[in-house]
């Protein structure tokens, strides 16, 4: 009898398509890889949080890195070694996901929206129309600013981008390389998160992992990294959140956490929170993931 459902997701199979969806039975004509990084969204541990998803409430959200809960995450991810691009890239967040709490972002759009009409907004709307010979007279001397920079031999170090292969700079991505490389030498495992002197340098590997696995590093790299014996699979040392999340449930009387979601089913979702030692989020998302995988 043939599968209700695509043995890689919960989608009905395709007519002809030998028990597959429409999506998978693309990727297999394709040649392409049947599980997608994109599709480990919301399932897959990432730091102290999911891949994809961004824990929050009405007044804070979860940094992955730490597990510590802001208002805002801008200036705090910069605390991590990396910038708000290379957050974003590490963990898989949507450009449209916010960095701020609900409430928070309210407030800033409460804000800009009482800007309408003020003077202030009047000399803007009068800078950006392209019609307006003052605007004209600004693009024409930013213009020629940069004509005179170009023939001065000023260079302006361009814009960091997103999905940029070759940040940071060859000569500082040789030096963290090198100190990845002497510490497995001396260690004889990888930097783990869970050790202070080590984060660092483990947070450099595990944005090199997440590059490779997503086919962004240059082979140049990942020729390099493997001559040191890199290990491009996530390290074994520091335990997952899903590890956590059970051992909670076992202090509490139950197996697993399966068992745990099973038992307190009957119960709202902040309820089963409390009683479990976990958020709301977390129940609602061991729920769906039982309901869809058994």
């Amino acid at each position: 009898m043939p599968s209700e459902t695509c043995p890689y997701c919960a989608r009905k199979p395709r007519y002809g398509a030998g028990g597959l969806c429409g999506v998978h039975q693309s990727r297999k004509l394709a040649g392409e890889p049947m599980v997608q990084p994109h599709d480990l969204v919301g399932l897959q541990a990432s730091g102290y949080g999911l891949l994809g998803v961004m824990d929050r409430t009405a007044t804070h959200l979860m940094c992955h890195e730490c597990g510590r809960w802001f208002k805002a995450l801008g200036r705090h991810i910069l605390t991590h070694d990396m910038t708000v691009p290379e957050y974003r890239d590490l963990h898989q967040l949507a450009a449209k996901t916010p960095l701020v709490s609900t409430d928070l972002s309210e407030i800033i759009s409460a804000h800009s929206m009482a800007q309408l009409g003020t003077p202030a907004w009047k000399r803007f709307e009068k800078r950006r129309d392209a019609t307006n010979p003052e605007s004209r007279k600004l693009a024409a001397q930013a213009a020629r600013s940069r004509t005179a920079g170009a023939v001065a031999g000023v260079v302006k170090k361009p814009r960091r981008r997103v999905a940029a292969v070759d940040l940071p700079a060859e000569g500082e991505w040789l030096d963290q390389m090198q100190a990845l490389a002497d510490f497995m030498r001396t260690h004889q495992r990888a930097p783990l998160r869970t050790v202070a002197a080590e984060r660092p340098l483990a947070r450099w590997a595990a944005y090199q992992r997440a590059t490779a696995n997503r086919g962004t590093l240059s082979p140049q790299r990942r020729e390099k990294l493997v001559e040191i014996g890199f290990d491009f699979a996530p390290p074994k040392g520091a335990p997952s959140t899903q590890a956590k999340v059970e051992a909670r449930a076992v202090a509490r009387g139950w197996t697993s956490m399966a068992e745990a979601i099973t038992a307190t089913a009957d119960l709202s979702l902040s309820e089963a929170g409390r009683r479990l030692g976990v958020s709301h989020d977390t129940v609602q998302r061991w729920r769906i993931r039982l309901l869809h995988h058994g």
